[in-house]
């Protein structure tokens, strides 16, 4: 990893709120390998590992960009930039079209807001 590499790396992590992911974590017993929430440095030290692997095979791909992701946490290299998430849903739009059990046509039902612990996290 080059200089200027290093300290955009430096740049992400220390503009990322880890104390929010930890407290979202807690509050949601996220944990990791049996082994409970993780700490903040555990958070910290994983998101780096991430964010390294990420900018490394970016390079050694040529692809000059890679993303990489363990425990919640999304690290992406891509034009010259880090990018670092912590992801606790997401979809996607992908259809098998050679798939004949694909729904002709979908639509989501309303539902009223869940009466559970989930609905009104403070965080």
């Amino acid at each position: 990893m080059n200089i200027l590499d290093k300290a955009k790396l430096e740049i992400c992590l220390s503009r990322f709120d880890f104390e929010k992911v930890h407290r979202t974590m807690t509050k949601i017993n996220w944990e990791w390998h049996n082994t409970g929430v993780p700490t903040i440095e555990q958070l910290e030290a994983t998101a780096e590992q991430l964010l390294r692997s990420a900018n490394k095979d970016a390079q050694e791909n040529e692809s000059k960009a890679s993303t990489h992701a363990t425990g919640g946490f999304q690290a992406v290299y891509a034009d010259e930039t880090f990018t670092l998430s912590f992801i606790i849903t997401e979809s996607d739009s992908y259809i098998d079209v050679e798939d004949d059990d694909m729904p002709k046509k979908t639509k989501k039902k309303k539902t009223p807001p869940a009466n559970d612990s989930f609905s009104h996290i403070e965080i």
